[in-house]
């Protein structure tokens, strides 16, 4: 790959709305939207080479929370491995973007550490009786939790009274604050 030739592209004036649409896309893609494609971007003069590279560069540099700073002297080495114009360009796409990529790195973050709960589905039931009583009448609720830890999935299936449920509510409540 010829790195002259890739500064070439990105120095161009007239690739500058390209180029900001490409970098939206990149941080779109990182906030689990569909990213860029070679096709969408071969105007700006790249190889295929040249767009493969700069797109990594693009992902690692806005996977890494240090660019939340919006600091140029606290920004990673990949920001620095691009000519300074786009660095400007990068800049000012992150300072429109920085809430929508600080949601995305934080849930990119906990699913790695923790379970995260992806879906949910519930039901109502009404329990006419049961073997202890004839007439029993009581409502339960019946929760399914869609739950996906490391790469695997899971459904967590629970079922609760009215006691259990309230109990259910002020906890997720107070986890709230």
């Amino acid at each position: 790959m010829d790195g002259q030739h890739l500064n070439l592209c990105l120095a161009k004036e007239d690739n500058k709305t390209l180029l900001t649409q490409f970098i939206h896309s990149c941080i779109s893609e990182i906030c689990c939207s569909s990213g860029p494609t070679y096709s969408q971007f071969f105007n700006i003069g790249w190889t295929e080479d040249e767009y493969n590279y700069i797109h990594k560069i693009l992902l690692v540099l806005f996977n890494n929370p240090a660019v939340l700073h919006l600091d140029d002297t606290k920004m990673p080495a990949e920001f620095f491995h691009v000519p300074e114009n786009v660095q400007v360009i990068i800049l000012d796409c992150l300072k429109i973007r920085r809430d929508q990529l600080l949601k995305a790195l934080a849930f990119n973050h906990s699913q790695k550490q923790t379970a995260t709960m992806i879906d949910f589905d519930w039901r109502l039931k009404l329990v006419m009786g049961s073997s202890k009583m004839s007439s029993l009448k009581e409502p339960l609720l019946q929760l399914d939790l869609r739950v996906k830890e490391k790469d695997q999935e899971e459904i967590l299936d629970i079922e609760m009274n009215r006691e259990e449920l309230d109990g259910f509510i002020k906890t997720l409540e107070a986890a709230n604050v």
